[in-house]
């Protein structure tokens, strides 16, 4: 009868079904191996940075890119971990992959929608400023409001467009239910 069900997991089906195996320490010989342990060896990596690699993928990804718009998402990193040391915006442990995680991923949108010249595209709860900072280093024509009901993420946000010199980008500190501003997307 346990046949019929072989997705269930439980102690009799696992001694009925399963091969005995003898777990006992079989007697083999001994290999000559180092005595030191391989995994913590110190091998030098090659250093390739990980920003590069992104730049060259974002590149690739979006060709049109101008050498500007390049440099623009060459500065987020330093500043947002400047800013992370400061305030929580992102994990810790995220600030390793923070290209990956945070600017590309920000930009797919981009891969499905692409935003006209005037249009108003609004971010509600922007946080640190994603995705409304990278999609608007990307679409500089298009105006972007970056809007979020706490203050001290706003003021980031702030800090980091005018160091960007985005002129695209309005950030406030306002709950998304105040925000009266006529807008073609939110994002």
């Amino acid at each position: 009868m346990h046949n019929l069900c072989p997705l269930s997991r439980t102690k009799t089906y696992l001694k009925r079904c399963l091969p005995k195996q003898n777990l006992r320490k079989q007697n083999l010989p001994k290999q000559n191996l180092p005595k030191q342990n391989l995994l913590k060896q110190n091998i030098p990596k090659p250093k390739l940075s990980k920003q590069n690699i992104s730049l060259d993928k974002l590149a690739q990804i979006f060709p049109n890119i101008s050498e500007q718009q390049l440099n623009q998402f060459k500065l987020l990193a330093p500043l947002y971990e400047d800013w992370n040391t400061k305030i929580n915006l992102i994990s810790r442990k995220d600030m390793d992959s923070f290209f990956e995680r945070h600017v590309l991923h920000s930009l797919g949108i981009a891969k499905v929608m692409e935003f006209l010249p005037q249009a108003k595209v609004l971010d509600v709860g922007t946080g640190g400023g994603f995705p409304g900072i990278p999609l608007a280093i990307l679409f500089p024509e298009t105006h972007f409001f970056l809007i979020d009901s706490i203050g001290k993420k706003i003021k980031v946000v702030q800090e980091v467009s005018n160091v960007l010199k985005l002129k695209n980008v309005s950030s406030a500190h306002i709950r998304a239910e105040d925000f009266s501003e006529k807008i073609d997307f939110v994002v």
